[in-house]
């Protein structure tokens, strides 16, 4: 625990609950993720060439069987948020979300899933601070002296 006197009143700094911190910054995140999905890509992804859907059938945008989906998760550390899917995304999220080339064309498009949108950066950083503030940072009166 820090403290710290500022404009009259005491800041208090209690590292011990970045962790609390960074499980609601990863939950965020972990929301995002599930809503590119939602919105089939932010921005859009490509859609299913006719043959995916010929060999396939008609499903939705990365969720044939939902495996990877479900597999992506959040946690956290002391110093990290962290959302991922481990050993069921890494055979084949990697072609997903980068695309891939064959003989010089594209093959699979590109459609990033793990990532954040731009536009949802600022409100990421506002889960970050309100976090922070309500658990890390704590401000009090001083105390009179009697």
């Amino acid at each position: 625990m820090i403290s710290v006197e500022t404009s009259g009143k005491f800041a208090s700094f209690d590292l011990s609950k970045m962790s609390e911190v960074m499980k609601s910054v990863s939950e965020f995140m972990l929301d995002e993720v599930r809503e590119n999905f939602s919105q089939d890509g932010r921005p859009k992804w490509d859609v299913h060439a006719p043959s995916t859907i010929k060999k396939y059938g008609a499903h939705p945008l990365l969720r044939l069987s939902y495996r990877m989906y479900n597999a992506i998760q959040a946690s956290n550390t002391n110093e990290e948020a962290i959302v991922d899917g481990g050993d069921a995304v890494a055979p084949y999220g990697k072609y997903n979300h980068f695309g891939t080339f064959r003989k010089g064309k594209r093959h699979i498009p590109p459609r990033p899933f793990l990532m954040l949108p731009p536009e949802r950066w600022e409100a990421l950083v506002g889960v970050f601070a309100k976090e922070f503030e309500g658990k890390v940072i704590t401000y009090n009166e001083p105390k009179a002296n009697k």
